[in-house]
């Protein structure tokens, strides 16, 4: 709403972005900063929760970029802190072709602002797309220049893009094109 009338009504979007982001964004680090594989041991109705977010994060950085740089270095850190935390749970429920392997609950409905695929790999997406722009941005260069950043980030999707049970049985079912 706000990014359609930022051209006719500048100062009142500038005014209220400077009031209602500070207490969102804190918000999300707060929410961010909870352990994800914890969360999932409650309920994965949480991941669409962090869906949302990275969702809500992407949108600041494409229209209100100013917004949102600051915490940036913060929410990349947040970012491979949930990564990392879900990665085992990743691996045992979408990678593992083990017999004992676990099988993701299935998606819940759309419950209003929850995103519909309340998924681990729906996550990932959400993150990724958050994280394409955000890691370009000038102020968080720094990060990937000193310690291990880059290599954890090149690891982590690295991991995350590993072929799936579902890739491997959509392959083999012929639901696939050249």
């Amino acid at each position: 709403m706000l990014e359609t009338v930022r051209d006719e009504h500048p100062q009142a979007v500038k005014q209220a972005l400077e009031t209602l982001c500070p207490p969102w964004f804190n918000a999300f680090q707060q929410l961010l900063a909870i352990d994800a594989a914890s969360e999932l041991a409650t309920s994965w109705e949480h991941i669409g929760i962090r869906i949302e977010i990275f969702r809500t994060l992407n949108t600041f950085l494409s229209s209100f970029p100013r917004m949102v740089a600051p915490q940036l270095p913060n929410y990349i850190q947040l970012t491979l802190s949930t990564l990392s935390s879900l990665l085992p749970v990743f691996i045992s429920h979408y990678v593992s072709t083990a017999a004992e392997a676990e099988i993701p609950p299935s998606p819940t409905p759309d419950v209003g602002f929850v995103a519909q695929q309340s998924t681990i790999d729906g996550l990932v997406c959400a993150i990724f797309d958050f994280l394409t722009p955000a890691v370009r941005r000038e102020n968080v260069q720094s990060m990937f220049e000193e310690g291990g950043v880059l290599r954890e980030l090149v690891s982590l999707v690295l991991d995350y893009t590993q072929v799936t049970r579902t890739n491997v049985s959509h392959l083999i079912g012929g639901n696939w094109h050249i």
